[in-house]
């Protein structure tokens, strides 16, 4: 494995489908990456029940890359809310 580009955003940010798309090739290309991540942190709950959300279209673009075997980033969704502990229950 040669070189890999991380990007990582919140998901709440505006941008979120274009640093997917666009950004992120661009970083891949100018460091010569042989792959690159794309993370985004969920920081709103708003972000995971709308579909319109900038998060769930991210969602659907990736999904629709696989099925046509294009070359697309990996794409990591952390879940960044705010839980009760597991040591509190």
């Amino acid at each position: 494995v040669g070189k890999v580009v991380v990007e990582i955003k919140k998901s709440t940010n505006s941008n979120l489908v274009n640093g997917y798309t666009k950004q992120l090739a661009a970083y891949e290309e100018a460091e010569a990456a042989s792959a690159s991540v794309y993370v985004v942190v969920v920081v709103s709950e708003k972000n995971l029940s709308d579909d319109d959300s900038q998060l769930n279209q991210l969602k659907r673009l990736h999904a629709e890359k696989i099925r046509n075997g294009e070359k697309t980033p990996e794409l990591h969704i952390i879940n960044g809310l705010v839980q009760d502990s597991a040591s509190k229950l």
